[in-house]
């Protein structure tokens, strides 16, 4: 019986999950699972990293030590309240927190494994990225390989509403596949707190009560990104605040902008999936399922009927990708490559991230 911890921090920024893994036999659970905010200043040094097109290189530094100093200590803390022996724990695994993506050329997460290492003198696994990319890959997204482990039965697809909408599923011919199909949470997030104040519009409910604009929708949905074919991946860099406001939506009233950035979201998702006719369920797990109205729309364009949320299979939603990083995590230890080639377009396969081990 194996133990492990996984972390991720998402581009919604809302915050960190943990999930505590056993892998016993070849099968994976989750037995603890824990989530918990940003401070304040911590996170407005990630909203100005992100959300900036240039940043001060201390900037950089400074918030990668914070990342990685509240992390352990929010896990040092949970530990100890759920009586977690850190001894027996082989490896935490850590996305970090991404600040910029730029698909096969770079990307970066803050958060110091090294320090994580040292404060909790766990080995910490970290730096997943980068290999894929330097392998001509996009560098995400990196979850398709958990999905399959979890849903290898039958004809699926899984979709994952974070800050971005992702998805993965078998193609005709068998082949894995993921990309991301847009903007999740992240746009949304940042109306309701550019127009309304709020930190996110909870249940979707402003934007139920607003209009869709069809001729924005048209006019978002033309955007190149949406026609590229996959291998592809964004990122909240990409789809904006900015990027929305160079459409015609200065007269529409908050409620109608959130509205039709929620439709773009479930038509942008669904518009994929008919493209690939052969699925029978949809696995949907992220924070976005919390989104009554998005479930809603997504439900209304979907071609699969059968949606259902990853908390049957007995992952929750929200620890989804924090025990994806787990797993990702237990098969760098045993030297198993993890990035798909025919996911993120890498050249070959790679072992993804870097370990760093506590002398302690």
């Amino acid at each position: 019986m194996r133990h492990f911890i996984g972390i991720m921090a998402g581009t919604s920024l809302d915050g960190l999950d943990f999930a505590l893994c056993q892998l016993n036999d070849g099968r994976w659970t989750v037995n603890k699972s824990h989530h918990v905010e940003y401070p304040d200043q911590l996170l407005h040094e990630i909203l100005m990293l992100a959300r900036s097109q240039s940043n001060n290189l201390e900037l950089v530094a400074s918030a990668d030590r914070q990342w990685a100093e509240f992390t352990s200590t929010t896990l040092l803390e949970w530990a100890t309240t759920e009586g977690i022996d850190l001894g027996q724990i082989e490896a935490i695994g850590s996305h970090g927190q991404t600040i910029r993506h730029a698909p096969q050329e770079w990307t970066v997460q803050i958060g110091d494994p090294n320090i994580m290492a040292l404060k909790t003198g766990c080995t910490v696994v970290a730096d997943f990225r980068r290999a894929d990319i330097a392998a001509g890959g996009q560098g995400a997204p990196l979850v398709p390989i958990v999905h399959d482990q979890l849903f290898s039965d039958g004809r699926w697809a899984c979709l994952n509403l974070g800050g971005i909408a992702n998805v993965t599923l078998r193609d005709h011919s068998g082949v894995l596949i993921g990309f991301d199909t847009g903007p999740a949470n992240t746009l949304s997030d940042q109306l309701a707190q550019s127009l309304l104040n709020l930190p996110y519009d909870a249940n979707g409910d402003q934007a139920r009560s607003g209009t869709i604009q069809t001729e924005l929708l048209h006019a978002l949905l033309s955007d190149d990104y949406f026609e590229k074919p996959a291998p592809k991946s964004t990122g909240p860099e990409k789809f904006s605040i900015q990027w929305w406001n160079t459409f015609d939506i200065q007269t529409l009233s908050a409620q109608d902008q959130l509205a039709t950035a929620i439709e773009l979201t479930a038509v942008s998702v669904c518009d994929q999936l008919t493209q690939h006719p052969h699925l029978d369920t949809l696995w949907v797990c992220g924070g976005g399922v919390h989104n009554r109205y998005l479930m809603d729309r997504i439900r209304h364009h979907s071609p699969i009927k059968a949606i259902q949320t990853t908390d049957t299979v007995g992952i929750s939603t929200d620890a989804m990708e924090a025990f994806a990083f787990a797993v990702l995590a237990q098969r760098r230890l045993d030297k198993l490559p993890s990035n798909c080639p025919s996911v993120t377009g890498a050249k070959h396969e790679v072992l993804l991230g870097g370990i760093y081990e506590s002398i302690r």
